[in-house]
């Protein structure tokens, strides 16, 4: 891992614990996909990795709950209107570069 890849992941680190404090929120990479998955349709908000280039990295934020998600958007300061309903699955989801 590269320095810049190290403080993007501290950033990262620093962002989803300050998250967990205001919701039931946890980070899974790709091969956790299933839990991620599960954990979500539980309610809770699961953030797992999307897709990674050398210049950012995509997180899908995935939860059963809206309302959990609505509260993730105003926390990161994104617009709620990327907040979209999985057809496939029972949670809503959107995009996230942090």
């Amino acid at each position: 891992m590269g320095k810049g890849q190290g403080m993007a992941q501290e950033r990262l680190t620093g962002r989803m614990a300050a998250l967990a404090a205001e919701l039931p929120v946890r980070f899974f990479v790709l091969a956790e996909l299933a839990e991620a998955i599960s954990w979500a349709e539980q309610g809770h908000v699961a953030v797992h990795e999307n897709f990674s280039t050398s210049s950012r990295a995509s997180l899908h934020v995935i939860s059963a709950n809206q309302g959990h998600l609505l509260h993730f958007c105003r926390l990161c300061a994104l617009d709620p209107a990327i907040i979209r309903s999985a057809e496939a699955f029972r949670f809503w989801h959107l995009d996230w570069i942090p």
